[in-house]
């Protein structure tokens, strides 16, 4: 299905155009507030299909994006050395939850998102990637959720916080549903406008503070710039850094 594929990965790209030209001109995400992402973004299909088919192809087509899966595949998932329980939040295309599936560590898979419509584009990824394992999809909101109810070694948040209102909130939470011996891994774009971005992250010092702060220590970070560029030049123009992180509890 190849037409709809480059469809797909065009339109988001000429979204990301415009959000780029208003953020360098106003110096902050066009939109502030869940709402409004909900509203433009999460519960609109029309929207939805095409933005997760381009960030799909983002995976092998973006320096930025390669780097950081690049980092999940190497350092996160090959170093798993016992049976895990996995958790992802917002899982989108679903290639990083494939991809645990496929760890032969991997010993339950769940996988959260706000929207049943990105759900439902995770599923339909899933089904034709042809995942072999059980991955367990579920609505949540993970601001307005109680107390986890269960504790998973290894959690993935990737490309999620800039979404929310109150990033903190969430990794305080996923805090609390890490094992005590569990990982985590985060993946933020600093300097990062796009439809749904409502948190700027401008450095990686003020993204660590924050991770620290919810009670997990960093034991590895990595960035990757857009097109490759060095870090310390796109760190200075406002170009968006993609910043893995590993930590495990405090």
């Amino acid at each position: 299905d190849e037409a709809r594929c480059a469809h797909g990965y065009e339109w988001p790209c000429d979204q990301l155009r415009d959000e780029e030209i208003c953020f360098h001109r106003e110096g902050r995400y066009r939109l502030s507030t869940f709402a409004e992402a909900w509203d433009e973004v999460y519960s609109n299909h029309a929207f939805m299909t095409p933005y997760v088919n381009g960030l799909l192809l983002s995976q092998i087509l973006w320096f930025n994006h390669v780097g950081t899966f690049e980092m999940f595949l190497n350092r996160v998932l090959a170093t798993a050395t016992a049976p895990f329980d996995y958790l992802e939040i917002g899982p989108g295309h679903g290639l990083m939850v494939y991809l645990a599936a496929l760890s032969p560590q991997s010993r339950s898979l769940t996988a959260w998102d706000v929207s049943a419509v990105s759900l439902g584009e995770t599923r339909a990824a899933l089904d034709t990637l042809g995942v072999g394992k059980p991955v367990d999809l579920v609505e949540v909101d993970i601001l307005k959720a109680e107390a986890p109810d269960r504790q998973y070694d290894l959690i993935t948040i990737s490309e999620v916080l800039e979404h929310l209102e109150t990033p903190d909130v969430a990794l305080r939470f996923l805090r609390k549903a890490l094992t005590p011996q569990g990982r985590i891994f985060i993946n933020v774009p600093l300097n990062s406008p796009s439809p749904d971005h409502i948190y700027l992250f401008s450095t990686p010092e003020e993204l660590v503070a924050m991770v620290e702060a919810a009670g997990l220590h960093v034991i590895h970070t990595e960035m990757f710039a857009t097109q490759g560029r060095r870090i310390e030049s796109a760190l200075a123009n406002r170009v968006s850094v993609s910043t893995g992180i590993i930590a495990v509890p405090a």
